[in-house]
């Protein structure tokens, strides 16, 4: 089987051309390996600039195809972060908060639910995030 050499010029920002490219064993092959190459770089690289792309040579260093690549969902799907990051997922148990008024302005307080201790006020028309309403308000 002849296998030609195929060239994999990367832009990202700057120009990095590749010196020493790769065997494939046609045009299609070069095309699908560029398609990986830039799927793998897309993870690696966060999406900073809008002009990236991959561009394949022939080994004449003709340019058979110039791929742009971006972060999608395709490439990389969302992901929970691992168990001990401190990181809350739901609403929050054991608080609630309640709507009061605090120096004549609407404010929402958390309090913990065991204890009746109230943990903190917040001064801005938004409730805490995640903690239920306690009844009534």
């Amino acid at each position: 089987m002849i296998c030609s050499v195929y060239y994999f010029d990367v832009k990202n920002g700057h120009r990095l051309i590749d010196p020493t490219g790769l065997e494939r064993r046609d045009d299609q092959d070069a095309i699908t390996q560029a398609t990986f190459i830039a799927a793998q770089t897309a993870m690696d690289v966060p999406n900073t600039s809008g002009g990236r792309s991959i561009a394949v040579l022939n080994s004449a260093k003709e340019g058979l195809i110039k791929c742009r690549f971006t972060q999608t969902k395709e490439i990389i799907m969302a992901a929970n972060k691992p168990v001990g990051d401190n990181a809350r997922k739901g609403a929050v148990k054991k608080r609630t908060q309640l709507k009061s008024k605090l120096m004549g302005k609407s404010a929402w307080t958390k309090r913990d639910k065991t204890s009746g201790e109230f943990m903190a006020v917040k001064k801005s028309a938004k409730k805490f995030k995640g903690v239920r309403r306690a009844k009534g308000s």
